[in-house]
Protein backbone atom coordinates (compact mmCIF):
# COMPACT_ATOMS: atom_id res chain seq x y z
CA UNK A 1 0.00 0.00 0.00
CA UNK A 2 2.84 2.35 0.79
CA UNK A 3 4.68 1.65 -2.45
CA UNK A 4 1.62 1.59 -4.69
CA UNK A 5 -0.52 4.33 -3.17
CA UNK A 6 1.85 6.29 -0.87
CA UNK A 7 -0.51 5.39 1.98
CA UNK A 8 0.27 7.14 5.26
CA UNK A 9 -1.93 4.84 7.35
CA UNK A 10 -4.21 1.83 7.10
CA UNK A 11 -7.50 1.54 8.95
CA UNK A 12 -10.06 -1.12 9.73
CA UNK A 13 -13.08 -1.84 11.92
CA UNK A 14 -13.40 -4.66 14.43
CA UNK A 15 -16.53 -5.77 16.27
CA UNK A 16 -16.33 -4.90 19.96
CA UNK A 17 -17.18 -8.54 20.74
CA UNK A 18 -14.37 -9.93 18.53
CA UNK A 19 -11.65 -10.26 21.18
CA UNK A 20 -9.44 -12.51 19.03
CA UNK A 21 -9.31 -9.98 16.16
CA UNK A 22 -8.82 -7.09 18.57
CA UNK A 23 -5.89 -8.87 20.20
CA UNK A 24 -4.33 -9.70 16.83
CA UNK A 25 -4.58 -6.16 15.47
CA UNK A 26 -3.65 -4.42 18.71
CA UNK A 27 -0.88 -6.63 20.11
CA UNK A 28 0.58 -8.43 17.10
CA UNK A 29 0.08 -5.99 14.21
CA UNK A 30 0.33 -2.86 16.41
CA UNK A 31 -2.86 -1.08 15.34
CA UNK A 32 -4.22 1.59 17.69
CA UNK A 33 -7.88 2.03 18.62
CA UNK A 34 -8.74 5.41 17.09
CA UNK A 35 -12.45 5.61 17.88
CA UNK A 36 -15.59 3.61 18.62
CA UNK A 37 -18.23 3.62 15.90
CA UNK A 38 -21.68 3.18 17.49
CA UNK A 39 -24.01 0.72 15.73
CA UNK A 40 -21.48 0.19 12.93
CA UNK A 41 -22.75 -3.28 12.03
CA UNK A 42 -26.20 -4.15 10.66
CA UNK A 43 -27.08 -5.99 13.86
CA UNK A 44 -26.41 -2.80 15.86
CA UNK A 45 -23.08 -3.84 17.37
CA UNK A 46 -20.44 -1.15 17.86
CA UNK A 47 -17.02 -1.34 16.22
CA UNK A 48 -13.53 -0.26 17.14
CA UNK A 49 -12.11 1.97 14.40
CA UNK A 50 -8.42 1.07 14.31
CA UNK A 51 -5.45 2.66 12.55
CA UNK A 52 -1.83 1.82 11.90
CA UNK A 53 0.62 4.57 11.00
CA UNK A 54 2.68 3.80 7.88
CA UNK A 55 4.50 7.12 7.52
CA UNK A 56 7.82 5.60 8.63
CA UNK A 57 7.51 3.05 5.81
CA UNK A 58 6.83 5.85 3.33
CA UNK A 59 10.15 7.44 4.31
CA UNK A 60 11.97 4.09 4.03
CA UNK A 61 10.41 3.44 0.62
CA UNK A 62 11.54 6.85 -0.59
CA UNK A 63 15.07 6.19 0.66
CA UNK A 64 15.09 2.75 -0.99
CA UNK A 65 13.92 4.19 -4.33
CA UNK A 66 16.69 6.80 -4.20
CA UNK A 67 19.25 4.10 -3.37
CA UNK A 68 18.13 1.93 -6.29
CA UNK A 69 18.17 4.90 -8.68
CA UNK A 70 21.71 5.76 -7.65
CA UNK A 71 22.77 2.13 -7.82
CA UNK A 72 21.30 1.82 -11.31
CA UNK A 73 23.16 4.93 -12.47
CA UNK A 74 26.41 3.53 -11.09
CA UNK A 75 25.81 0.10 -12.56
CA UNK A 76 25.13 1.30 -16.07
CA UNK A 77 27.97 3.84 -15.92
CA UNK A 78 30.52 1.13 -15.05
CA UNK A 79 32.70 0.56 -18.18
CA UNK A 80 33.24 -3.10 -17.23
CA UNK A 81 29.51 -3.66 -17.57
CA UNK A 82 29.15 -1.75 -20.84
CA UNK A 83 30.07 -4.58 -23.22
CA UNK A 84 27.94 -5.66 -26.14
CA UNK A 85 27.58 -9.19 -24.74
CA UNK A 86 26.47 -7.93 -21.36
CA UNK A 87 22.68 -7.70 -21.24
CA UNK A 88 20.45 -6.23 -18.59
CA UNK A 89 20.00 -9.65 -16.97
CA UNK A 90 23.75 -10.02 -16.49
CA UNK A 91 23.99 -6.54 -14.98
CA UNK A 92 21.12 -7.22 -12.60
CA UNK A 93 22.67 -10.56 -11.61
CA UNK A 94 25.59 -8.58 -10.17
CA UNK A 95 23.28 -6.85 -7.70
CA UNK A 96 22.31 -8.22 -4.32
CA UNK A 97 19.35 -6.40 -2.81
CA UNK A 98 17.55 -7.24 0.42
CA UNK A 99 14.19 -5.46 0.18
CA UNK A 100 11.96 -5.13 3.20
CA UNK A 101 8.69 -6.95 2.63
CA UNK A 102 5.55 -5.77 4.34
CA UNK A 103 2.57 -8.09 4.06
CA UNK A 104 -0.89 -6.69 4.42
CA UNK A 105 -3.91 -8.96 4.58
CA UNK A 106 -7.45 -7.81 4.16
CA UNK A 107 -9.11 -8.21 7.50
CA UNK A 108 -12.58 -9.57 8.02
CA UNK A 109 -14.13 -8.85 11.37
Amino acid sequence: MVESFSARYVSLHVRISNRAALSLYKHVLKFQVDDIEPKYYADGEDAYAMKKDLSHLLEETSDTRQFIENLGKSLFADPQLQTEESGVEEKLDKLTLNPTVCDSDDAAS
